[in-house]
């Protein structure tokens, strides 16, 4: 039996995938949120721009800010909630995270005023093998490593109404 070496061709390629936020509800939905009032909390969902190539490895250092200043950590560095307020979650909706946070009482001091949260990303490819486009009898694979990137994302700004 005469075994020959398959064609071997190396090339890097940089690419650049990112990761969209928005408000969503408890199945992962994209909703519009309607005024905060302090006891109600907030859930934000995490997906790549690609969901075939890429998957969310974890999501880190989140937080909401106000429009005026009040700052609350939701996710820390590590992936987890920064506190007891928040719950993060990457397992249960498919290819998605998400955190929901309850604010805490500062950010109600003074109202009308507007809500944001701004966090990073890591994203991985989704497989190590995909066919190539010009003849799908040849496949490109990974040396095993995984590659990351990590995108910022931002969600939109939302209000809270004039309670006075």
């Amino acid at each position: 039996i005469n075994v020959a070496e398959a064609e071997k061709l190396t090339t890097t390629t940089s690419l650049q995938y990112g990761a969209i936020a928005y408000y969503c509800d408890e199945d992962g939905s994209l909703i519009v949120p309607g005024d905060l009032n302090q006891g109600l909390s907030v859930k934000v969902c995490v997906e790549p721009e690609s969901i075939n190539v890429v998957n969310i490895e974890k999501i880190t250092d989140f937080t909401w800010t106000s429009s005026t200043g009040v700052i609350q950590y939701a996710v820390g560095a590590d992936g987890l909630a920064s506190n007891s307020f928040t719950v993060v979650d990457c397992t249960t909706l498919a290819n998605k995270c998400s955190f929901e946070s309850l604010f805490v009482a500062s950010f109600f001091q003074e109202i009308p005023m507007s809500v944001s949260s701004t966090g990073k990303v890591y994203l991985q490819f989704a497989t190590s093998t995909r066919n190539l486009q010009e003849d799908y009898n040849k496949y490109a694979t990974s040396d095993g490593k995984k590659s990351a990137t990590i995108s910022i994302v931002h969600t939109p700004s939302f209000g809270m109404p004039n309670m006075m």
